[in-house]
């Protein structure tokens, strides 16, 4: 090792007399062994079995004068040059000691709130809602019974799904968006779509330029933790639409994944507006049966008063 160390040196300095070089070398194989003896003592009660090898001295010599400009570290961006954004701790693994590395609590965070921003993204939560709260969510007579369910849903993180009907403009979307939220805290993940265009979305993945294919997307939808559908029954009323929806709640009814379902309409009135022909009800598709699932799997609150956006 110490000829590596010097080798540049004596080919550079090729008159380099012969005990100058020896001098160097018992100099190195001192300093060496005094700073094991060093390690030694600081690791030897906590790891009295170890054996302090050479390539843990330079190792960690070199880790800790790189990471010694941490104690003066405000934030990222990181200043160090051989182990940016990373700390170390001694390790074991028999008598060996090692070094092993670990982000630092600004790179964590940072790595975190990455994490978090792309989860949310992923979620497709309306830009509107995102970051809101049930403190930003004002509760009156009115709706307190609705709002007092999605509380109960979170808390237990049970997988309970929801039926939230209601006029235009009482807050179904927002509440629904904030349960959402909160569940994606306790781990859950979850994709929040607007029904018209989800199955806009669906329509679009026949086409055969597009990147996303239909059987994925409906993987996703029939896959996620939590599916929120928020606007059922304002879509235009197909048999492709019915059957596309059927589809995705019967499989999520069987798997027994959570869903949040927002409407303006009751199930009843939901079920009519879904009706197909007879070509679909011959099929077994049908608002009815669309509705049934929904009473199946679905707690159901209703948000009453007017349109609060007025």
């Amino acid at each position: 090792m110490f000829e590596e160390v010097v080798s540049g040196l004596t080919s550079a300095q090729p008159e380099m007399h012969e005990k100058m070089y020896e001098k160097m070398r018992a100099e190195f194989w001192t300093q060496l062994e005094v700073r094991r003896a060093e390690l030694a003592e600081k690791f030897g009660e906590k790891y009295p079995e170890a054996e302090i090898d050479d390539a843990f001295v330079f190792e960690y010599g070199r880790a800790e004068k790189d990471c010694g400009k941490c104690g003066e570290c405000k934030g990222l961006p990181c200043s160090k040059k051989f182990f940016p954004n990373l700390q170390f701790q001694v390790s074991s693994f028999g008598r060996r000691l090692y070094l092993s590395w670990y982000r630092c609590k600004y790179t964590a965070a940072k790595v975190k709130e990455n994490k978090a921003a792309k989860v949310l993204e992923a979620s497709k939560i309306p830009a509107l809602y995102v970051g809101k709260t049930f403190e930003d969510y004002e509760v009156d007579a009115e709706n307190e019974g609705a709002v007092t369910w999605a509380k109960k849903i979170v808390s237990e993180n049970s997988g309970q799904s929801l039926f939230i009907s209601g006029n235009v403009g009482t807050g179904k979307t927002f509440l629904a968006a904030i349960i959402a939220q909160e569940l994606m805290k306790l781990g859950r993940s979850v994709i929040f779509q607007a029904v018209p265009k989800l199955l806009d979305n669906l329509r679009d993945s026949y086409d055969e330029k597009s990147e996303v294919k239909m059987d994925k997307l409906i993987s996703e939808l029939e896959k996620v933790d939590v599916l929120v559908l928020d606007d059922l029954g304002t879509e235009v009323s197909t048999e492709w639409a019915v059957e596309r929806l059927f589809l995705i709640l019967n499989e999520r009814y069987q798997e027994e994944k959570q869903t949040l379902i927002t409407s303006n309409y009751s199930l009843s009135e939901l079920a009519e507006r879904l009706n197909n022909p007879k070509k679909a009800q011959k099929r077994g598709v049908s608002g009815d049966r669309i509705a049934s699932r929904i009473k199946e799997m679905c707690k159901r609150t209703v948000l009453k008063g007017a349109d609060r956006r007025l």
